[in-house]
């Protein structure tokens, strides 16, 4: 009940009534609620949540403490593979000459 009524209180914040805020929120394929940052998922412009959940790791409930109102998308993603930079000719050939 708690939970409503501080969804409420947001709402208010933005100049929205609940159910507008409700409808502008995504659902993912379970039917839950996600995230106003979710909206721009399926056009490919998102930018992940660090609190939400990635591809393989088990649901949270509570991932996010801005929940529906995150400006950051809540849908699952997997995870960017980690580039490896290579260092530069000079640096190489100083670590080269150490060893």
């Amino acid at each position: 009940m708690a939970d409503a009524q501080r969804l409420r209180d947001q709402a208010a914040e933005l100049g929205l009534a609940l159910e507008d805020l409700l409808r502008q929120v995504p659902r993912d394929e379970d039917g839950a609620l996600t995230s106003l940052g979710s909206a721009k998922h399926f056009e490919g412009t998102c930018k992940p949540c660090a609190f939400s959940t990635l591809i393989g790791e088990p649901k949270k409930d509570d991932d996010c403490i801005h929940g529906i109102l995150c400006n950051f998308c809540h849908f699952q993603h997997a995870r960017k593979p980690r580039v490896r930079v290579r260092p530069s000719k000079g640096t190489r050939a100083r670590l080269k000459s150490l060893a």
